[in-house]
């Protein structure tokens, strides 16, 4: 049975597609122009860009204690989650940030299909962090244009119903 997730109440979800997202090699290059100087001008640790499924698309600085794997998609699908309760109060969001003990995380939108997540501390200013990252969110976009799976809806309502489906199975009926 592979694919398929059997939850606690005997229900079957299928995990959650990952987008159709990719990116030329024009595209990479001006990506990484873009990224690679905001690890020195706001101190941050790690830049990744996340596409909706949950891959990285891309990534700078010090990625290698971080789980990418399990992370990635974690932040994709509490970015839809998010996002959906959003509009169940009218609104739209484009920022989620996360402090922790000894790090923080800005996950910040890049049109509807990518996830600019940012890995700072304490010496970064939380304020710095959303300036740069709004700015360089709004020059991927420019990058990244419209295309194939690029446009609304790019979380599908797949993605959604199996993030709801699995929620749903830990935490217990709303």
């Amino acid at each position: 049975m592979s694919g398929t997730r059997t939850g606690q109440r005997g229900s079957k979800t299928k995990p959650p597609e990952p987008s159709r997202a990719a990116c030329s090699q024009d595209e990479a290059a001006k990506i990484k122009r873009l990224l690679a100087p905001l690890l020195k001008d706001i101190g941050a640790r790690a830049v990744l860009l996340v596409d909706t499924g949950g891959r990285v698309v891309a990534r700078h600085g010090e990625t290698k204690g971080l789980d990418l794997t399990n992370a990635a998609p974690l932040m994709a699908g509490s970015f839809a989650v998010v996002r959906r309760v959003a509009e169940h109060f009218g609104g739209d969001f484009a920022v989620m940030i996360n402090h922790g003990k000894r790090e923080n995380i800005q996950l910040t939108t890049v049109g509807d299909r990518m996830i600019l997540a940012i890995v700072f501390d304490a010496r970064a200013s939380a304020g710095t962090v959303r300036l740069c990252a709004g700015h360089v969110a709004r020059k991927l976009e420019g990058v990244l244009g419209k295309g194939p799976g690029r446009g609304k809806g790019a979380l599908g309502p797949e993605f959604v119903e199996a993030v709801k489906a699995r929620l749903e199975e830990l935490l217990g009926p709303s």
